[in-house]
């Protein structure tokens, strides 16, 4: 199907960051790893120290399956982990990324922590902006290493669409998001590992280009996305209590009102490229989602960045993109 004209209803947009670049250093235009950690404050090392438990009695005992890892320029504990953890130093981790950025036409991007120094992530760009219709998608590449234990040395796509900086984190068919480094000190092994990650990168954002822009080719209306979300973002039914009252009001409420949202960000568009078809349907949810949504906790961006991570930052974006696929792209 071929896009729909554009109309009268585009809006402007209030002006967003990218979650990572927002928590972290600009290391744009930085040539190597080792100045975009100079840039970020990220030259420091972690060593583990003895975990002790105070009994009641007051007496401290060492405790023999658990060490603490420590950062060593503040003394920052971070979560205890297991006796047999070795921390991963932050220059082993970004250093030979060196050996394969720039000979992919790859860029250093922004650096930087959360959580004390617990996670550590450089950010960079793969290339030239994808282009979905007449938008344009920033293809980044996210390396992280954590000092706690919680995740794995990896890199992570995560793209950002320029005109509203909402992540479009995706699962798309038959192309991996993610990579996992081994732990191994070989620096041959090392830089491997660096190439094979940039390369799923690559793969993933070929494919993400042409699965979003089949979105923007597929027309869509108001009825589509009120249809979506009734299977996506249910309103939760009503509970009453023994007299007929409504006991859940409140979350019935705050579901209808974020469909509201929902609808008017589908309604005012942000640009051409999203005016009534099935990628206009996906970004009103995502923009709800990452921008609208009630969270506790973190700061939103914070919040972002940390569920990136895990995978798990728009579930309620992810089932819209599957019944996207499934009920107009692919029906």
């Amino acid at each position: 199907m071929s896009r729909n004209t554009f109309d009268n209803t585009v809006v402007a947009t209030v002006e967003r960051n990218n979650p990572f670049a927002q928590l972290g250093a600009n290391t744009n235009g930085l040539m190597t790893a080792s100045e975009c950690m100079a840039q970020a404050g990220l030259n420091w090392r972690v060593d583990t120290l003895p975990c002790f438990v105070q009994m009641p009695n007051g007496e401290f005992v060492e405790v023999p399956y658990n060490k603490i890892p420590v950062r060593s320029d503040s003394s920052t504990p971070f979560k205890a982990v297991g006796n047999r953890y070795v921390p991963f130093q932050n220059h082993e981790v970004f250093s030979f990324m060196d050996n394969v950025v720039s000979s992919v036409g790859a860029s250093y991007e922004n650096a930087g922590t959360f959580d004390g120094g617990a996670l550590v992530y450089i950010t960079i760009k793969l290339g030239d902006e994808i282009k979905i219709a007449d938008d344009k998608v920033v293809p980044y590449f996210t390396v992280i290493n954590s000092h706690n234990g919680s995740t794995s040395i990896k890199a992570i796509t995560t793209p950002i669409r320029i005109t509203c900086s909402n992540t479009l984190q995706l699962a798309v068919k038959n192309s991996a998001s993610s990579f996992s480094f081994r732990h191994t000190f070989n620096a041959k092994s090392k830089v491997a590992q660096a190439r094979n990650s940039l390369e799923i990168g690559f793969q993933y954002y070929d494919e993400f280009g042409k699965e979003l822009n089949k979105f923007a080719e597929t027309s869509a209306n108001v009825d589509d996305l009120k249809k979506m979300l009734d299977v996506v973002f249910p309103v939760v039914s009503e509970r009453t209590d023994i007299e007929g009252n409504i006991l859940n009001e409140g979350a019935i409420t705050k579901v209808k009102l974020a469909h509201n949202k929902i609808v008017e960000n589908f309604e005012k568009a942000d640009s051409y490229s999203v005016v009534n078809n099935a990628w206009g349907m996906l970004n009103a949810i995502n923009d709800w989602e990452l921008w609208t949504a009630e969270i506790r906790g973190a700061d939103r961006f914070e919040r972002q960045a940390k569920t990136s991570v895990s995978g798990r930052i728009h579930p309620i974006t992810d089932k819209a993109f599957a019944y996207i696929n499934e009920n107009l792209i692919n029906a």
